[in-house]
């Protein structure tokens, strides 16, 4: 299992990923001429509609009527979350163990915004591919196309950076931090990963591999321990007190996305061909368990589990992105103990809960997040009773949440989307002893892709980044008004 992992020659697959990377520099390039020349446009128009709103104002004087002249941003910030809600199931199709939601069969809008608007942060030159909250969540990093990494001081008002890095070459795929927050691990296209000091903005360590990075996460009961995936079939694994020495295990297609458990005992990964593997980290790397999510074997693009609830050591549902355009949410054990002590055996067979359809993930690496909320209670047995589980398609199970709904009292999963549009999804996936899944809300304000979205460690904050070079933060009202 012990190898060096060096460069290799170009395979079609980098050929093809090389050629497109040409590409996507070229439409960066003119979008951010268009950009530029639309904010002109949209200062001069804002100047324009604000002259005309004062002379208005001039013109009413004499009958006595004040008009305050027309503010275009705060208008904007009161409609920027616009969302439509109230889905019906995708007609058709036979279910039996999980509540299917089509996101595309409803449209009428929903007045009542759960998650609001709170502010945006500005700093990187590119698309922005991944956005993470520190384990305390007073920092949150970033990557992006620039290929610079950032971190952000989320409890400094003034929203600007803690520090920005531009030490690699190419465009940054992914983020981590260590579990003390202390450190983080980016990876990049330029096929390597580096290991950074947080506090002193400086590398530590810098690995090369041969393939693009796709993923790269530390071990969450060891900081010495880092892992990434590579487009060359490989999951490797780094111990920074041996830099010299990687240890690699080989897989027979892409790795998408990493998953390690708390205890660092497996490894669980996600491919391009739509594989979720368990390897075991003790057997010398073994995979122990096979799992296909699609049957068309679409690529997934990220897999990570929800937060363990009081007893557990590991989460027990497991999120799922794929380029089926199919969010899924699987429970990953029926059996309790083994989530208490998951060093024993790996978690058994997943079982498919929730499979939300209707945002779009093909050909692009979108990622979710989960929220569960501090209050969340889950029933075991009754999630074991299938018969509790709704199997009607054509039965809609979203009427709309009340204004005393609690985020804190469920289990939220809020997914990224590729639509042009820049609208991602929050769904509330908390009552799976029965009932569907919920889409809580579409949420609007960017201008371009959502790749990834994640949620603060504690609170229902909620940070989303996009190919429009942004970062937007959202929460509940008495988050927004709490922490501004």
């Amino acid at each position: 299992m012990d190898a060096s992992a060096k460069f290799a020659r170009p395979t079609s697959s980098e050929t093809f990923y090389k050629n497109n990377l040409e590409i996507l520099t070229k439409q960066n390039k003119d979008l951010k001429h268009k950009l530029d020349k639309t904010e002109r446009e949209n200062k001069s128009l804002k100047k324009s509609l604000y002259e005309m709103s004062v002379r208005y104002n001039l013109l009413l004087q004499p009958s006595g009527q004040k008009v305050k002249p027309f503010d275009v941003d705060a208008a904007l910030v009161s409609d920027v979350a616009d969302e439509r809600t109230n889905m019906t199931h995708d007609r058709g199709v036979d279910v039996q163990s999980h509540t299917h939601v089509d996101l595309k069969a409803r449209g009428d809008v929903r007045d009542n915004r759960l998650f609001h608007f709170k502010y945006e942060l500005k700093g990187h030159q590119g698309s922005v591919y991944c956005v993470e909250f520190s384990p305390d969540g007073r920092l949150l990093a970033s990557g992006s196309f620039d290929r610079s990494v950032c971190v952000w001081d989320m409890e400094n008002p003034s929203r600007e950076k803690l520090w920005r890095q531009t030490e690699h070459n190419e465009l940054i795929s992914n983020v981590g931090w260590s579990s003390d927050g202390q450190l983080l691990v980016s990876g990049s296209y330029d096929h390597t990963v580096k290991v950074w000091d947080v506090g002193a903005s400086t590398v530590l360590s810098s690995y090369e591999s041969s393939g693009f990075i796709q993923a790269v996460t530390f071990d969450p009961s060891d900081v010495n321990y880092v892992y990434f995936g590579t487009s060359h079939n490989r999951v490797c694994l780094c111990d920074m007190r041996q830099p010299e020495t990687i240890k690699v295990l080989e897989n027979n297609t892409m790795i998408n996305t990493l998953y390690v458990y708390r205890d660092g005992s497996y490894v669980m990964t996600g491919d391009s061909e739509g594989n979720i593997k368990t390897w075991d980290i003790r057997k010398r790397g073994a995979c122990v368990s096979e799992f296909l999510n699609d049957e068309s074997k679409k690529p997934i693009t990220h897999i990570h589990a929800c937060k363990p609830l009081p007893g557990e050591t590991e989460g027990r549902f497991l999120g799922v992105n794929s380029y089926d355009n199919t969010l899924r949410v699987y429970d990953r054990c029926s059996n309790q103990k083994q989530l208490s002590k998951p060093d024993q055996e790996p978690l058994g067979q997943l079982t498919l809960v929730h499979a939300m359809k209707g945002y779009k993930n093909k050909n692009w690496p979108i990622k979710s997040s989960f929220h569960l909320g501090k209050d969340y209670r889950f029933s075991n047995s009754a999630a074991r009773d299938n018969s509790n589980i709704r199997t009607d398609t054509n039965n809609t199970s979203s009427t709309g949440f009340h204004r005393d709904y609690n985020v804190q009292e469920t289990l939220v999963m809020a997914t990224g989307n590729a639509d042009r549009d820049g609208s991602f999804f929050i769904f509330d996936v908390g009552g799976l002893n029965g009932a569907a899944a919920e889409l809580i809300q579409k949420v609007e304000g960017h201008t371009d892709r959502v790749y990834a979205v994640n949620f603060h460690p504690q609170d229902p904050l909620l940070a989303s980044c996009s190919a429009d070079f942004s970062i937007k933060l959202w929460a509940p009202k008495n988050i927004f008004q709490a922490r501004d």
